[in-house]
């Protein structure tokens, strides 16, 4: 109704650029990434550096198969020298005179910090931290405050909130509060970087939840690792000197994660697929590729389920569409609406007994929360940090013979553990304490 609506408006105003915006986070909603960024580049034709649509091209570009790393990366350096240029014009005020308490102070800045993906990769490093050497302030401009904020504001020194201060002020407040080292815990989005840009502090870097370089001058690190990030190979596409530490991605597994039970091919006689990604990740290559591996896989079918847009009939509709386009009997889907509880959602996975990962931009915390209630996963390696994701989880757990190069290959990979009840029933049991060992190198859970 949405998209009819938007059309109608802009046949007779082409140049409204924040309506072409709307329309184009529409079509990537749905799965339609290329038809959406398309959509917002005509925008910022338009409109130059307008913030929704440069921010949003900054992540999505990253689920578009025709965007490839050295694509993705001029995306974000256009918009992030836009952002440094523009912020040049704002003199940052004096430092104050701290006291020498013989600490470094750090700063942990996020738009997020509540019960999001953000908080569930930093929480374990405020818990951790050495209080005795570090003095942590967190700069949180989250619009929705929870619970998780509440007991993130209590873990550190001191706690900045910054939703209602511009991105000046911001920055401003970062200096005032002498800040030795900013780091910014989120900036898939292109907007969260804008504090950085002004050299808020003298040393900047970047952590987690991001999709490729912030390609900000006034960004001088980013945290990785060696499978994320190989060596000579992606040096090129980071304006950033890159950190490689052993297991950069610190995932909370929930304390109330539901008990594993077996998996339900054992049951049914046969394999049911699963994706709970990000339906923006599904695009049409994805969905020619999972719709062969039903194929080959007689009698198994694919569980959907994301957000509430799989409750709403258009949307199930169109998806349907598209796989039955390539040959697949509408039967064998199962379209599931939104789960309120992150517990719910946990549930939920053990309803799969194999979960397919999306590409070129593969699954990020749905993978880690996959593995953690004992669902394995197929996944493509693909040429940026967003499609290598897969890849790292996968063989940090010893499974690298579920890892494709090709649609064929994962086709085929799909085909043979599926004939493999007994492996998907071990992996079931087992694949909990693989993850903990080898990913959750800390003290027990929160």
């Amino acid at each position: 109704e949405a998209e009819k609506l938007l059309i109608e408006f802009l046949e007779g105003h082409p140049q409204a650029y924040d309506v072409i915006n709307e329309l184009g986070d529409l079509y990537i909603a749905r799965g339609d990434a290329a038809r959406g960024l398309d959509l917002l580049k005509r925008s910022h034709a338009l409109e130059p550096f307008n913030t929704y649509a440069m921010s949003r091209l900054c992540f999505h570009s990253a689920f578009d198969h025709r965007v490839d790393a050295a694509e993705l990366y001029r995306i974000n350096r256009e918009y992030s020298d836009y952002m440094v240029t523009m912020a040049k014009s704002h003199v940052l005020p004096d430092p104050p005179v701290r006291p020498d308490d013989g600490k470094i102070h750090i700063g942990y800045l996020a738009y997020d910090f509540n019960d999001t993906v953000t908080s569930w990769f930093v929480e374990p490093m405020l818990r951790r931290y050495d209080k005795s050497r570090f003095h942590v302030t967190c700069y949180s401009g989250a619009e929705v405050i929870d619970n998780v904020t509440e007991r993130l504001s209590g873990l550190v020194d001191e706690w900045r909130t910054i939703q209602q201060v511009d991105v000046s002020g911001a920055a401003d407040q970062v200096r005032r509060d002498g800040i030795d080292i900013l780091v910014l815990a989120s900036f898939f989005r292109g907007e969260d970087r804008q504090v950085l840009a002004h050299r808020a502090a003298p040393v900047q870097v970047g952590y987690q939840n991001r999709v490729t370089s912030a390609a900000l001058d006034t960004m001088d690190y980013v945290f990785t690792e060696e499978m994320s990030d190989p060596t000579g190979k992606v040096e090129q596409f980071y304006s950033e000197s890159l950190i490689r530490i052993t297991n950069h991605a610190c995932y909370l597994p929930p304390r109330d994660a539901p008990k594993i039970s077996p998996p339900p091919c054992l049951e049914n006689g046969f394999i049911t697929f699963g994706s709970f990604n990000n339906l923006s990740k599904i695009n049409i290559e994805v969905i020619r590729t999972w719709s062969a591996l039903l194929d080959a896989v007689p009698d198994s079918r694919l569980l959907l389920r994301f957000s509430k847009l799989f409750d709403i009939p258009g949307t199930i509709e169109f998806f349907r569409d598209r796989f039955v386009s390539f040959g697949v009997d509408p039967e064998r889907l199962i379209f599931q609406g939104f789960r309120e509880t992150r517990q719910d959602h946990l549930l939920g996975l053990l309803e799969a007994d194999v979960i397919l990962d999306p590409f070129p931009c593969n699954g990020g915390t749905t993978s880690f929360e996959a593995l953690w209630m004992g669902v394995p996963f197929i996944t493509m390696n693909c040429d940026t940090l967003m499609g290598r994701q897969g890849l790292c989880k996968l063989t940090k757990v010893g499974l690298t013979d579920l890892i494709a190069r090709t649609s064929s290959e994962y086709v085929e990979i799909g085909r043979k553990l599926s004939l493999d009840f007994p492996r998907i029933n071990a992996l079931r049991s087992s694949l909990r304490q693989m993850t903990e060992d080898k990913f959750f190198q800390y003290d027990q859970h929160i």
